[in-house]
């Protein structure tokens, strides 16, 4: 009898009846909690949910959205039918199926129905921490969060896209952007930092599924500026070696993403932005070399060959390339001093990037790939190994005279890597 008061008080809460045949009405929370292995308690049984829809349609035949009551959230799964509902964001709907999960993301699968009851609107919830089991299918925000915008494809192809991210606690996050969100044609976001709300999906392929956690946006004005004075308090710029924040894990991408720090050494290259807004340049301390880059026309401070520096910024990546970006700070930093190339006689690799390097006894492959005002690359080899030479149009006088290269050369220049697609190895 407690069991039979229960589920009616239940029903008549969510005003939608005691049953629907063999649906049962829940709230939420009570059927998609999971077990030790990360897999739902309740797979299998048939439910009645009402919920507000927290995220736009991921399908682009049939349904993929998330929807949320008081106590939680939950995706909804449907192909190819999509039960003639159009999703909206802030939908009050009632959903009947049957409990099931996907690459760890818990759904309601094999839907009996779907439909609209109103339109009360939905807020995104401010979360402060890493995503997890317990926001997984919810409407959250996550502020002053920094990703690189180069990171962001100029034109995205395939399913979608990821981006790393990083907020002022430390904390990393995967930002998903699916190819059937409006982001997904949207240019990247420009500001230094951004607050992003978005549902929280799950996508991992092994037991236990407790990981793989993403935020997914899905509209526009998901992604925006952060308010002016909202993060600045927030940031830190602990000292840090060069070497200590330039390692980078077996896919290529650096450790130290999206932390900030303050760098010291001697500038090993001119700015290959001369000309332009920012700057862009290497600077090496002993232990290890790294890009600086900035298009922010507010540093006044234009570093030259031998300068010691002093930079305060984030860590990010481009390519492939670890920079220190997202510049608080650049000045100089004491007596200017010179660094003396590494020769190398291999293939370049990580250990070289952005280090000052000098390979002898070279002699050009082909023709020069010359466009009159641009950049352009030119192979040459030293008899055993082939090198990728990039000429920038920023450095006039090697732009202006590559053409009278004859015979064999010995070449000084800056370690560098543009590899759009991981692993960036």
């Amino acid at each position: 009898m407690k069991h039979l008061i229960s589920t009616l008080l239940i029903a008549l809460t969510l005003g939608v009846g005691v049953s629907f045949g063999q649906y049962t009405p829940y709230f939420i929370d009570q059927i998609n909690s999971t077990g030790a292995n990360g897999e739902p308690d309740s797979s299998g049984v048939l439910v009645e949910l009402q919920g507000l829809v927290g995220s736009g349609n991921f399908r682009s035949a049939g349904l993929l959205f998330t929807m949320q009551d008081s106590t939680g959230g939950i995706s909804v799964f449907s192909n190819p039918n999509d039960f003639g509902y159009t999703v909206s964001r802030g939908d009050l709907v009632v959903v009947r199926g049957e409990i099931g999960f996907y690459n760890g993301l818990t759904q309601v699968l094999n839907l009996d129905t779907v439909y609209s009851i109103g339109t009360p609107n939905i807020t995104s919830t401010l979360y402060n921490d890493e995503l997890g089991e317990e926001v997984e299918s919810e409407f959250v925000r996550i502020n002053c969060l920094v990703l690189d915008p180069t990171d962001w494809p100029s034109a995205p192809s395939g399913s979608g896209f990821s981006v790393d991210a990083t907020d002022n606690s430390g904390n990393t996050f995967v930002i998903r952007i699916d190819a059937d969100a409006e982001l997904f044609s949207a240019s990247a976001p420009t500001a230094d930092t951004v607050d992003i709300q978005g549902t929280v999906s799950q996508f991992t392929f092994d037991a236990p599924y407790n990981t793989g956690y993403q935020l997914q946006p899905y509209y526009t004005i998901d992604i925006t500026a952060s308010p002016s004075g909202q993060c600045v308090n927030l940031v830190t710029y602990p000292d840090a070696t060069i070497g200590a924040v330039t390692t980078v894990d077996a896919n290529g991408d650096v450790d130290s993403f999206g932390n900030t720090h303050t760098l010291r050494g001697v500038v090993t290259s001119p700015d290959f932005r001369e000309g332009s807004d920012g700057v862009e340049f290497s600077m090496t301390d002993g232990t290890g070399s790294i890009w600086v880059y900035t298009p922010d026309s507010s540093i006044s401070f234009i570093p030259m060959v031998g300068d010691s520096v002093i930079a305060e910024g984030r860590i990010t990546m481009s390519n492939g390339v670890t920079r220190l970006s997202f510049l608080n700070n650049l000045f100089q930093g004491g007596v200017s001093s010179n660094y003396d190339t590494t020769v190398v006689t291999g293939p370049i690799g990580e250990d070289e990037e952005a280090e000052l390097i000098r390979i002898n006894n070279l002699s050009l492959q082909g023709l020069w790939d010359v466009a009159s005002g641009s950049s352009f690359n030119v192979n040459a080899t030293d008899g055993s190994n082939t090198y990728d030479i990039r000429i920038d149009a920023n450095r006039d006088v090697i732009f202006n005279n590559v053409l009278t290269l004859q015979g064999s050369f010995d070449l000084v220049g800056i370690g560098s890597q543009f590899d759009p697609s991981a692993p960036r190895t």
